[in-house]
């Protein structure tokens, strides 16, 4: 099936999408499907083809489409008892890769980020001018070495459990896209799964530990 779609793909010079669609708590989950190898490459690394998991859920997800501009808020934190990050030079590569379409996006960058913040940033303080995309730098994982264990992410002053995040996103009606620069957002017991249960469309996270140059890498 795959042989032959990447045949039709290439006479229609259309982009295949490999769509994995699973429950949330399928053994499968566990398999790094990122990692896809078709003999002559790894899937994920060419442009024509995207692998996708798909939490299969109740709801439909909602249309990604919407009308500029787009507004992205981006959120670091490192708190004083997590190894130390090169959060400057991560922020910087992502401006610059917002920087082409700046004629239709708004850019927000907060800095020393807490749970309260978040609260306050995602609802209260801009309730008028909704964010669109939220892209989270940091440190997070599950509470014990397991990687089972209840995730935390690690904010200022205090770590957020998966329910506080998923209690914020929740009201965020206007969410289309959320990446996590964080270690085992995606896992088993990470943020991730989550969130695409209660239907935000895209989520963009690690299934394990990520180092910080690899973090820092831009496209």
């Amino acid at each position: 099936l795959y042989c032959s779609a990447r045949t039709i793909s290439g006479r229609s010079n259309r982009p295949i999408r490999l769509l994995l669609a699973m429950a949330p708590t399928s053994p499968l989950q566990h398999i790094p499907w990122e990692l896809l190898h078709d003999g002559t490459g790894f899937l994920a690394r060419d442009l024509r083809c995207a692998v996708v998991r798909y939490m299969e859920g109740e709801n439909p997800v909602r249309a990604v489409a919407l009308k500029p501009p787009v507004r992205i808020l981006v959120t670091a934190a490192c708190p004083k008892n997590q190894n130390k990050l090169r959060l400057e030079s991560e922020i910087k590569g992502i401006h610059s890769a917002y920087e082409k379409y700046r004629n239709v996006t708004v850019f927000r960058y907060y800095d020393k980020t807490s749970l309260e913040d978040l609260r306050a940033l995602l609802h209260d303080a801009l309730a008028g001018e909704p964010f669109h995309v939220w892209h989270h730098c940091g440190h997070g994982g599950p509470t014990d070495d397991s990687q089972t264990g209840d995730y935390r992410l690690f904010l200022e002053g205090e770590n957020a459990s998966v329910a506080d995040i998923v209690g914020i996103i929740r009201r965020c009606l206007d969410l289309r896209v959320v990446i996590l620069n964080v270690c085992s957002s995606a896992s088993f017991a990470g943020l991730a799964p989550e969130l695409a249960q209660i239907n935000v469309p895209s989520v963009v996270s690690f299934g394990s530990k990520v180092l910080d140059d690899l973090a820092r890498k831009t496209i």
